[in-house]
């Protein structure tokens, strides 16, 4: 109801952007917002004259409903967790979740979130923190080339860095830039940009802790692509330090957001036991066995040792394997399922007590 409310008033003040109305509109965001009504007030600002006095008190806003929603889910007891993520859930995909006996991939993730919080998930959640890990575990070679890191968006520049980089948050998926020449791009902007990834903190929505007390930085990486000139993105998802389904995606288009996708079993037999994130691949068009695929699965066996699951990001640079990320909780568990069978099957690989 509130949420409709700030919709409804926010409206009149985007005619008329000045201070008063707006110092309303962070008021009633702070007490009744959630980041899709933040988010939904930056883009009608930004399409006004006050975009950075907006931004920044919005920012700010955000900020200070983070840290009170972080700190309210820090002090809850396990069982008033637990009824936080089954209404969460509930809201998410319109199932009630059983906590007691959970069935579905999507339902062990949300008890894993709550009850398999182990500490060491935030540093290997978190980018720049991971590859200190990565290094003493299989080898620095695998870690792709890092040119620098910041703490805040005002510290970053293009000095000592290449024509073409790539820009990321350390906390955060889905957030990035490809610098393709960095004499043709505006320094300002990509400081603007920075900011925005910088001002809230990622996974408070579907309640994803080991982002929480994650750091924030800023990270300028090389940037990588095969000879072919696109990048296959391995996600292997890993039970019990045993991978057993293999995603696939190619041929990103950032601009869009789509993609090809395409699922294998270890033996490379195509299989469709996870949900669907882009349009699947053909059969004469699916990715093939790689020469080094064998490495990539012992990679995968190593960097899951002691979770119940986990998925291990790898890019594969013609037989170059460099290390992405580490995924515990893909799409907050709660995705879409084009087969509840399907997801049952997933879910059965997940071992809980």
């Amino acid at each position: 109801m509130h949420n409709r409310a700030i919709m409804g008033t926010g409206n009149r003040a985007y005619s008329c952007l000045n201070s008063p109305e707006l110092d309303r509109l962070i008021f009633e965001f702070k007490t009744y917002g959630s980041s899709e009504v933040f988010w939904h007030l930056v883009r009608k600002f930004a399409k006004g004259g006050l975009r950075d006095f907006a931004l920044a008190k919005m920012r700010k806003a955000y900020a200070e409903h983070d840290r009170r929603v972080i700190n309210f889910l820090k002090n809850l007891e396990i069982s008033g967790l637990e009824n936080y993520v089954k209404d969460l859930y509930f809201e998410r995909t319109g199932e009630v979740l059983d906590l007691k006996s959970p069935q579905n991939f999507n339902q062990k993730i949300q008890w894993l979130k709550i009850h398999d919080n182990q500490e060491i998930k935030c540093k290997l959640s978190d980018k720049f923190a991971v590859r200190e890990w990565i290094k003493d575990k299989i080898g620095e070679k695998y870690l792709i080339k890092l040119f620098k890191v910041w703490d805040s968006a005002d510290e970053i520049n293009f000095d000592g860095l290449p024509d073409k980089f790539f820009l990321c948050p350390n906390h955060a998926s889905g957030s990035n830039l490809i610098v393709n020449n960095k004499n043709l791009i505006n320094l300002k902007d990509v400081q603007r940009e920075a900011a925005y990834w910088l001002s809230f903190v990622y996974g408070v929505v579907g309640y994803e802790p080991q982002y929480f007390d994650i750091p924030r930085k800023i990270l300028a990486e090389e940037f990588i692509q095969q000879s072919d000139g696109d990048l296959l993105d391995y996600k292997i998802h890993c039970f019990n330090s045993e991978p057993k389904i293999i995603q696939i995606i190619g041929g990103r288009d950032l601009k869009t957001h789509t993609a090809h996708e395409a699922f294998f079993a270890p033996d490379w037999t195509r299989n469709d036991l996870m949900y669907h994130t882009y349009e699947q691949y053909d059969k004469d068009n699916e990715p093939k066995r790689p020469a080094n695929f064998d490495e990539i699965l012992d990679i995968s066996r190593e960097l899951s040792k002691g979770f119940k699951y986990v998925r291990v990001d790898l890019y594969n640079l013609d037989g170059n394997i460099k290390f992405g990320e580490m995924t515990f909780t893909p799409a907050c568990g709660f995705s879409k399922w084009a087969s509840e069978q399907s997801s049952k099957t997933a879910g059965d690989f997940i071992e809980i007590n």
